[in-house]
C-alpha cells in the first residue's frame, strides 16, 4: 500500500492519459475536455491503492448512504444522464481514495513528504525552463503529459510587459492557475516538516519561482490571505476559525450570483468570471433543489469550461440538497482540524476554489484535495 501511495504522489502533477470522446462530450460540435471520459496513469496507480486497501477499510455506512441518496435524486433529475452517471462514478472514486487515505493517514503522513517533495521539484523545474524558452520543453516530457505549444499558440495564456507577451508557466499541469494551486498547498503541507536540508530550501525556491512565473494573481492573492492566517495564529482558535472561513466563503460565492456583468469591468480574468453568473442563474432555476446533474452545467449553458467557484459549480449541478451537504462536509472538516499548517491549507483552498474550479474539475486537484483533506481530518 505505501509503495502506490508514493507513486501516486509522485505521479499528481503529470496528465498522461487517454480521452475518449462519446456524444455528451461535445458542447455546440467541439469537444470539451472536461467533459471527456478519461483514464490517466495516475488513476490507474490509484486503483492499486485502493484495491490494497480493501477488504481492510470499509466504507462509513452512514456516510455512504447519504452519497447514494444525493446520488439518486441527482440522477434522476439530470438532463444529461449518462454524463453525470460518469461524473458520480469519477466522484465515488475520488471519495474512497480520500477515505483510504483518512483510515491509514497514521501510517501515510510520513510517507508523503519525499514523493512530494520530488513532484514539486520536477513540475516546477519544467515551468521554469518553459518561462525561459518561451514554449514547451519537448523530448521525453510527453510521458509526462506536457502538451506543445509555444508564446504564439492561440489560447495560450500569456502575460504582456512592455509590449511584449511571455509564455505563463503550465509545467506539466492543464493551466498556469493549476500548477500555481498544486504547488502552493504542496508547499504549506511541506512546511510543517521539522527536518531542514539543502535540498528541500532548493525545491521551496523552485516551487515560490514557478507560482511567480504562472502569474496566477488567484493563487498570489490566496499566498498573501495564507500569510495573514499564520501571521496571526496565535490569536485564532484553528477549529474555530476554519469553521468561519468555509461559511464566509460559502456566503460570498452565493453573493456572486447577485453580481451583473459589465463592461466597465477591464480585467479580462474577472469579467470572465463574471460572464457565466447569468447561465448559473439560469442553471440552478431550472433545477433549484437537485441541480441540473452531476457534470451537467456546461452543455446546459452551452459553455465549454465550468463556473469559477467551486461552491457555486456544486450548487448549479448539485442543487440546493447537493450545495448543503458539500458544505456541511467542507465545514465538518475544518471542525476537526487542529493544527495551524491544517488551517493555512484550508485558506488556500477556499481562496483558490473562490476563483476557480480544477479542485472538483481536474485530475491534479481532485487527488490532492482528497488526499491533504485525509490526513488533515481528525
Amino acid at each position: 500500500m505505501k509503495p502506490l501511495f508514493q507513486l501516486l504522489i509522485f505521479l499528481l502533477p503529470t496528465q498522461l492519459g487517454r480521452h475518449f470522446w462519446p456524444d455528451w462530450s461535445y458542447v455546440y460540435g467541439l469537444r470539451v475536455d472536461f467533459l471527456s471520459p478519461a483514464v490517466f496513469l495516475t488513476d490507474i496507480v490509484a486503483a492499486l491503492f485502493v484495491i490494497s486497501c480493501f477488504p481492510k477499510v470499509r466504507p462509513p455506512k452512514k456516510e455512504t448512504l447519504i452519497f447514494l441518496a444525493i446520488f439518486s435524486l441527482n440522477l434522476a433529475f439530470s438532463g444529461h444522464p449518462a454524463l453525470s452517471l460518469y461524473f458520480w462514478a469519477r466522484a465515488g472514486f475520488f471519495l474512497t481514495v480520500g477515505f483510504c487515505v483518512y483510515r491509514n493517514k497514521d501510517k501515510l503522513k510520513e510517507a508523503i513528504r519525499t514523493p512530494l517533495f520530488l513532484a514539486v521539484g520536477y513540475s516546477s523545474a519544467i515551468a521554469i525552463f518553459q518561462f525561459i524558452k518561451g514554449g514547451s520543453v519537448g523530448g521525453p516530457l510527453f510521458l509526462l503529459g506536457e502538451r506543445t505549444f509555444s508564446v504564439s499558440t492561440p489560447g495560450i495564456a500569456t502575460i504582456e510587459f512592455f509590449g511584449k507577451n511571455y509564455l505563463r508557466a503550465y509545467s506539466v499541469f492543464p493551466h498556469p492557475n493549476v500548477l500555481a494551486g498544486f504547488t502552493l498547498l504542496s508547499l504549506i503541507y511541506l512546511a510543517a516538516f521539522k527536518k531542514r536540508s539543502v535540498a528541500l530550501s532548493s525545491v521551496y525556491l523552485l516551487g515560490f519561482s514557478a507560482i511567480l512565473l504562472s502569474f496566477s494573481r488567484t493563487t498570489f492573492v490566496a499566498s498573501a490571505f495564507v500569510a495573514l492566517l499564520y501571521a496571526t495564529r496565535k490569536k485564532l482558535s484553528v477549529k474555530r476559525a476554519g469553521t468561519v472561513l468555509v461559511t464566509l466563503f460559502a456566503l460570498l460565492s452565493l453573493l456572486l450570483l447577485l453580481a451583473t456583468p459589465s463592461a466597465k469591468i477591464r480585467t479580462k480574468s474577472i469579467s470572465s468570471r463574471l460572464a457565466t453568473v447569468p447561465a448559473l442563474r439560469s442553471a440552478i432555476s431550472t433545477s433549484p433543489f437537485f441541480g441540473v446533474g452531476l457534470g451537467g452545467f456546461m452543455p446546459t449553458a452551452g459553455l465549454r469550461e465550468p463556473p469559477h467557484n467551486t461552491f457555486l459549480l456544486v450548487f448549479s449541478e448539485l442543487g440546493i440538497v447537493g450545495f448543503a451537504a458539500f458544505f456541511l462536509l467542507v465545514a465538518r472538516l475544518a471542525s476537526r482540524i487542529s493544527t495551524t499548517r491544517s488551517l493555512l491549507l484550508l485558506g488556500a483552498f477556499l481562496v483558490t476554489g473562490f476563483a476557480d474550479h480544477y479542485w472538483l474539475t481536474l485530475g491534479q486537484g481532485r487527488y490532492l484535495f482528497v488526499i491533504l483533506m485525509g490526513t488533515m481530518y481528525n
